[in-house]
């Protein structure tokens, strides 16, 4: 009986979107997203990450670079506030820099998978037959790797370095975006308003980019959000495991890998990036959550 009211509910006011202007429909999309606090408070650190990759450069408090050797492996302080490194570095500095470089390859990952993995979905999709037997038959044999696996595989053969890490992650995200899109290309193919394009003569182009592709947005902004996270998460194992970002550039989980070796000595240094990875993903997991349920209030 409740799930039936549910249903309703959420039907009534689908129904009544249809009505509402667009400022209007803006602020129902706003108040659905942030009808759980946790999405409002996940999107406040992830716009703080953001403005601190931004802006890293000016607002360190020191070089991240400069090494004050008496001062190695202190606690943190009101000089200080995260301590320092083996090195006498700041960490404050390296970590606000370390961010730049997480949503550097993040932010390129997802958007390589995306374009990749998003245009081969639409041509699956569209034509079908063979062409989608043999795209999908790929993405399977992708997708039946470990994706952190097939991450370190892809870095080994192809060499450390940002460009290569973000070139591995990219390619565990393609089968992501080629399903999915795809799935949604399957079942607007058949809607009227394609059939009435097609009729009218219009080109192949024009009814995947133009009618068809804008109806995978609001699905591929989801899993772009949740898959930024994934990205991130990835490039700290590589940077810890030796096969990410090369010093001296910092990186989180480079920073991580080196802390350990001093875990008795100032443990400060790998629990605050720690909890820096941790934070960064459970929040974007979270807001991916929030804009699911805004962008589809069924679910």
């Amino acid at each position: 009986m409740d799930d039936a009211l549910i249903d309703f509910n959420f039907d009534v006011e689908e129904q009544e979107d249809i009505f509402l202007t667009r400022k209007e429909r803006i602020r129902r999309f706003f108040k659905r997203l942030f009808r759980n606090k946790l999405v409002l408070f996940s999107l406040i650190i992830l716009i703080i990450l953001v403005f601190l990759a931004i802006f890293a450069p000016w607002i360190v408090p020191e070089d991240p670079y400069r090494s004050v050797l008496q001062r190695r492996l202190q606690a943190p302080s009101w000089e200080n506030l995260f301590g320092t490194d083996q090195q006498g570095r700041d960490m404050v500095s390296r970590v606000i820099m370390g961010s730049r470089v997480a949503l550097y390859v993040g932010f390129l990952s997802v958007g390589i998978g995306l374009s990749i993995g998003g245009l081969l979905g639409l041509i699956s999709g569209y034509f079908g037959k063979m062409l989608d037997t043999i795209i999908m038959r790929t993405m399977d044999v992708i997708m039946s790797f470990p994706w952190l696996l097939l991450v370190i595989t892809v870095v080994s053969i192809l060499g450390t370095g940002i460009t290569n890490a973000m070139l591995a992650i990219s390619i565990t995200l393609i089968p992501q975006y080629a399903r999915l899109v795809r799935s949604v290309v399957v079942s607007v193919r058949e809607q009227d308003f394609v059939q009435g394009a097609e009729a009218l003569g219009a080109s192949h182009l024009r009814i995947i980019f133009i009618h068809i592709a804008p109806h995978t947005a609001a699905h591929v902004i989801i899993l772009s959000t949740i898959n930024l996270g994934k990205a991130i998460l990835a490039e700290a194992g590589l940077g810890y495991l030796g096969l990410g970002v090369q010093p001296p550039t910092p990186s989180w989980g480079m920073m991580i890998s080196s802390g350990q070796n001093y875990l008795l000595v100032n443990p400060y240094l790998s629990i605050i990036l720690g909890i820096a990875v941790m934070l960064v993903v459970i929040s974007l997991n979270i807001f991916g959550d929030g804009l699911r349920d805004a962008l589809d209030p069924k679910l």
